[in-house]
């Protein structure tokens, strides 16, 4: 699956649901009024990706249009824009709006540097509803720009840059190699790990009771290997908190910038070693 430029083949398939009354009935904006030459223009439009809107296409691994996914009314200085997503009825349940809602809004905030998108949706759209609450959006009791004129009926979420941290939170298992003599593991910059390493510490020595961190960094990623003994890490991306057990020398957890992190219960051979992409800087930490 991949997120490209809408393209004027895409036409037929994108009528298929801008001409469906039934699917029409939780849209509030209306379509079936529009032309080929409107819609046509409307594709070259969301080629040149600029204006206060972007509009990408969903489709398949075989290059067939699935669906547009969007951010419309992108506000530079509220630093945030409305989402929105439309698929055609027999894709459904395949995997596309996870897909498509992850890329736009990794887009969101990673190209255009946004801080939150959001979006409205019919309370009597169940489906779309359920999907918004298991990818992680926050419903919110008013709109989150300025009053709608017909909001009524219309259940609001946001989805902010702090709560996608979390999703980014994964563990690494590098290559662990040895025989009789021992084992060893090789961590490179840009390949093990998803950045260039420009900093390495390691905490040794913490009691069981002792809780190291306590904060967050601005800029700064990390992994975090156990190369001896055991300890746990707790993150907290502001909506969610994990914690992960750290215990074989060759698994790393990264994490990304702006996550509150906790390091605790270290057994007493315990050796936490930690790789960053930046250098030292006081101002950054939280």
């Amino acid at each position: 699956m991949q997120l490209r430029a809408l393209e004027k083949r895409d036409l037929p398939l994108m009528l298929e649901w801008m001409r469906d009354k039934e699917y029409l009935a939780y849209f509030r904006e209306e379509t079936l009024s529009r032309g080929d030459s409107e819609v046509e223009a409307f594709i070259d439009n969301a080629a040149k990706l600029d204006g206060n809107a972007r509009h990408f296409a969903i489709a398949s691994d075989k290059d067939e249009y699935i669906g547009t996914v969007s951010l419309k009314n992108i506000d530079e200085q509220k630093r945030c824009a409305e989402y929105a997503i439309v698929l055609r009825k027999g894709f459904f349940g395949a995997g596309a709006s996870e897909f498509a809602t992850t890329a736009v809004i990794d887009y969101a905030f990673d190209v255009l540097g946004l801080n939150y998108v959001y979006l409205n949706v019919r309370e009597t759209n169940a489906r779309a509803i359920a999907f918004y609450n298991r990818f992680g959006f926050t419903r919110v009791n008013t709109p989150p720009t300025a009053a709608e004129p017909d909001a009524s009926g219309l259940l609001w979420f946001t989805y902010s840059r702090g709560r996608r941290s979390m999703k980014l939170v994964k563990t690494f298992e590098f290559t662990a190699r040895g025989d009789e003599r021992g084992h060893l593991v090789v961590i490179e910059g840009e390949k093990d790990v998803p950045f260039d390493i420009k900093r390495l510490f390691y905490i040794f020595g913490s009691d069981r009771d002792v809780v190291r961190g306590q904060h967050a960094n601005r800029l700064s990623s990390f992994v975090i290997v156990n190369v001896a003994g055991t300890a746990k890490v707790l993150v907290d991306d502001g909506a969610e908190q994990k914690v992960f057990e750290l215990n074989k020398p060759h698994i790393g957890l990264y994490l990304p910038p702006m996550m509150w992190k906790e390091m605790y219960d270290f057994s007493e051979d315990s050796v936490m070693l930690v790789l960053s992409d930046k250098a030292y800087d006081s101002g950054e930490y939280i």
